[in-house]
């Protein structure tokens, strides 16, 4: 009679311990990747490339502001 319960308990906790177990996923450990799959260093250089042209359109945009204020400043006169 209890090796029946027992069975019976047995017999109802292994599908769901399997069940849980089966939905388990492990990472995978293969190389780490970045949006767009680019590794590491790719996605360094291009962010590197980006603040690069970011500050160029930063200066030009200051050089175009200090053009102008000198284009003002010479009409008047």
């Amino acid at each position: 009679m209890s090796s029946s319960i027992i069975l019976r308990e047995h017999s109802l906790t292994f599908p769901r311990l399997l069940c849980s177990l089966t939905f388990l996923r492990y990472m995978g450990g293969g190389p780490r990747t970045f949006p767009g799959g680019l590794n590491k260093w790719q996605w360094k250089r291009l962010h590197e490339k980006k603040a690069r042209e970011k500050e160029k359109r930063l200066l030009d945009q200051e050089k175009q502001l200090y053009q102008a204020r000198i284009r003002s400043q010479i009409r008047p006169n």
